[in-house]
């Protein structure tokens, strides 16, 4: 049997011939880069495809809206508009309502709170039930009584001139109340939602302590920055439930500055860093005192030692 002669070395093999058996292929001709395949254009493709399609799509839709627009009547377009109105319209009057029944509640509770020179010690009748860890009888938002001198049978009327400064003692959450009860620029009407989420707050207190002053100041620094007046506050503190809005008690109470005070500092609301300024800390002096007269008068007004679980909750 006849068979063909060997390629001659370091030359291709001849395309399209088969190779003889037994025989070893031959060497790859040197210094020759091994072919690769071509550049793939399939993720190209697929971009442009994708970009293409998304544009059709976002033209379709803008075709849609366009044709809907035009396909509506303009007695459609007002029945629709008015709809919207009434639909709003409603929902700002039921939040209104909502809004004229918590003020009025102010005003009934402003109705109840007795008359500054009508103040006495008084306990409420039955004591309160202490809360655990804390040496309060129960967890309280505090106010100032002249606050709810703005809540009248009419709604809502703002204080002129409003107090300057204002009292440090008011809770966050009647700070929003007042906020909210006055049209911002340019609105006719309060910012009803946001009265009623401050509302909320309120009346989710077990109490709320009303504090009345008769002789308040605020600590000031000298002017050198070395030296400080002290904080001073004498008043009464008028205890009402949360629940009932009713007062259960009152007793009057004092507080003021140390008179020296360190840069490091550790209180009961508040706690002073390293390296505190005298202004900072003497602020935070004050008003660690002020809170740890208030707790105590909110405790002695709830006859927390009268309550059986005093003895547990003091161990």
């Amino acid at each position: 049997m006849s068979m063909s002669p060997p390629n001659p070395p370091n030359q291709p093999y001849p395309p399209n011939q088969p190779y003889p058996p037994n025989q070893p292929y031959p060497p790859y001709p040197p210094n020759q880069p091994y072919p690769t395949s071509p550049p793939s254009n399939v993720g190209r493709n697929i971009a442009i495809g994708c970009g293409v399609g998304c544009g059709g799509m976002i033209l379709l839709v803008i075709v849609a809206v366009v044709a809907s627009a035009l396909l509506i009547s303009p007695a459609e377009r007002a029945r629709m508009d008015k709809h919207d109105h009434e639909q709003y319209a409603a929902e700002q009057a039921a939040q209104k309502a909502k809004v004229d029944a918590f003020f009025k509640s102010l005003s009934d509770l402003r109705e109840r709170l007795p008359d500054g020179d009508h103040l006495s010690e008084q306990r409420a009748a039955q004591p309160c039930v202490p809360v655990a860890g804390k040496l309060i009888a129960a967890p309280y938002v505090a106010v100032d009584e002249g606050w709810f001198q703005q809540f009248t049978d009419h709604g809502f009327v703002p204080a002129k001139p409003a107090p300057n400064p204002l009292p440090w003692y008011r809770d966050e959450a009647f700070h929003g109340v007042e906020a909210e009860a006055v049209p911002a620029d340019g609105m006719s009407e309060p910012d009803y939602a946001g009265l009623l989420g401050n509302a909320d707050s309120v009346r989710a207190a077990s109490y709320i302590a009303v504090i009345e002053p008769l002789e308040q100041s605020w600590p000031v620094l000298s002017s050198d920055g070395k030296s400080f007046q002290g904080g001073v506050f004498s008043g009464w503190l008028i205890l009402v439930d949360g629940k009932s809005q009713k007062p259960i008690g009152e007793t009057q109470f004092t507080a003021g500055s140390s008179d020296e005070v360190n840069s490091v500092r550790v209180g009961v609301h508040s706690h002073m860093l390293l390296g505190d300024d005298l202004k900072t800390a003497m602020e935070k002096d004050f008003l660690d005192h002020f809170w740890q007269a208030v707790d105590a008068s909110v405790t002695r007004i709830c006859r927390q030692d009268a309550h059986p679980d005093f003895a547990a909750h003091e161990g």
